[in-house]
């Protein structure tokens, strides 16, 4: 049997970051995503679904050295197969400390704190549509410790923070996972 498909993707997006006195970071995202597969035989259904992402980031520099970051996602697919829930919200949150100079920093993260990463996904060829669920590690704590070397084999470093900032101008790090 001989056929063709056509697919279209369309995906839009957009963002937005906001900074204010080394004490507050937030970035916004949004994307949309919508796939449509025609088929010319009467062999296959045609196809259409999307997908959309919003994320939202924060980091919040409280008391001198302690900040507190988040990262909540929702993501909805409308074409994963009834037996799969095709939203959900993703919450890492992390809460950290600088020390010694901000040279070093010690962060505890909880990763999937509402227990909603599912693991699924829908892959749409030309001549399948296929629905997996992936094996994945679920919500767990971690706790990190990063020490920021001015010297490394014989050569200065660049030390500076997430925002570009010098640490010797005085700008913080938030050295929180995302």
């Amino acid at each position: 049997m001989t056929f063709t498909a056509k697919t279209t993707t369309f995906k839009p997006s957009f963002s937005f970051r906001y900074s204010y006195d080394n004490t507050l970071d937030l970035s916004l995202a949004y994307s949309y995503t919508t796939n449509k597969s025609v088929y010319d035989t009467n062999e296959f259904n045609d196809n259409e679904y999307f997908v959309q992402n919003v994320d939202v980031d924060t980091n919040i520099f409280f008391i001198k050295n302690v900040f507190l970051s988040n990262k909540v996602a929702y993501r909805y697919n409308s074409r994963v197969g009834d037996e799969f829930d095709g939203d959900a919200i993703f919450w890492n949150v992390g809460l950290g400390l600088e020390l010694w100079d901000n040279k070093a920093t010690v962060t505890l993260v909880g990763y999937d704190i509402l227990g909603k990463n599912n693991g699924y996904r829908r892959i749409v060829s030309d001549t399948y549509i296929q629905d997996v669920e992936n094996k994945i590690l679920e919500q767990y704590f971690m706790l990190n410790f990063t020490y920021k070397f001015g010297r490394f084999a014989g050569q200065n470093m660049n030390v500076g923070d997430r925002r570009g900032n010098n640490r010797r101008s005085g700008g913080r790090s938030g050295g929180g996972r995302r």
